[in-house]
Protein backbone atom coordinates (compact mmCIF):
# COMPACT_ATOMS: atom_id res chain seq x y z
CA UNK A 1 0.00 0.00 0.00
CA UNK A 2 1.13 3.55 -0.70
CA UNK A 3 -0.33 6.75 0.72
CA UNK A 4 -0.22 9.98 -1.27
CA UNK A 5 0.05 13.06 0.97
CA UNK A 6 -0.94 16.24 -0.88
CA UNK A 7 0.66 19.55 0.09
CA UNK A 8 -1.53 22.39 -1.16
CA UNK A 9 0.45 25.14 0.56
CA UNK A 10 2.21 27.72 -1.64
CA UNK A 11 5.27 27.18 0.61
CA UNK A 12 6.76 23.91 -0.59
CA UNK A 13 8.81 23.22 2.56
CA UNK A 14 6.65 25.11 5.07
CA UNK A 15 4.53 24.07 8.05
CA UNK A 16 2.16 21.89 6.00
CA UNK A 17 5.13 19.97 4.61
CA UNK A 18 6.50 19.52 8.12
CA UNK A 19 3.17 18.11 9.35
CA UNK A 20 2.87 15.81 6.33
CA UNK A 21 6.45 14.63 6.90
CA UNK A 22 5.59 13.62 10.46
CA UNK A 23 2.56 11.67 9.22
CA UNK A 24 4.68 10.06 6.50
CA UNK A 25 7.30 9.06 9.07
CA UNK A 26 4.68 7.30 11.22
CA UNK A 27 3.21 5.54 8.19
CA UNK A 28 6.68 4.45 7.05
CA UNK A 29 7.34 3.06 10.53
CA UNK A 30 4.16 1.00 10.13
CA UNK A 31 5.48 -0.37 6.81
CA UNK A 32 3.36 1.86 4.56
CA UNK A 33 5.03 3.63 1.64
CA UNK A 34 4.34 7.36 1.28
CA UNK A 35 4.83 10.14 -1.23
CA UNK A 36 4.37 13.86 -0.63
CA UNK A 37 3.05 15.70 -3.69
CA UNK A 38 3.37 19.49 -3.71
CA UNK A 39 0.60 21.17 -5.73
CA UNK A 40 0.56 24.54 -3.96
CA UNK A 41 2.44 26.33 -6.72
CA UNK A 42 -0.23 25.55 -9.30
CA UNK A 43 -3.50 27.45 -9.77
CA UNK A 44 -6.68 25.62 -8.79
CA UNK A 45 -9.21 25.78 -11.63
CA UNK A 46 -12.31 25.82 -9.44
CA UNK A 47 -10.92 28.64 -7.31
CA UNK A 48 -10.04 30.62 -10.43
CA UNK A 49 -13.56 30.19 -11.78
CA UNK A 50 -15.09 31.27 -8.48
CA UNK A 51 -12.91 34.37 -8.41
CA UNK A 52 -14.11 35.33 -11.89
CA UNK A 53 -17.81 34.93 -11.00
CA UNK A 54 -19.77 38.08 -10.22
CA UNK A 55 -20.04 38.69 -6.50
CA UNK A 56 -23.45 38.81 -4.83
CA UNK A 57 -24.12 41.97 -2.91
CA UNK A 58 -25.31 41.66 0.65
CA UNK A 59 -28.37 43.53 1.83
CA UNK A 60 -27.46 46.34 4.21
CA UNK A 61 -27.87 45.60 7.88
CA UNK A 62 -30.91 47.15 9.49
CA UNK A 63 -30.17 49.85 12.04
CA UNK A 64 -30.62 48.66 15.60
Amino acid sequence: MKVLLINGSPHEKGCTYTALSLVAEELNTAGIDTEILHVGGQPVAAASAAAAAPQATAAPLAAW
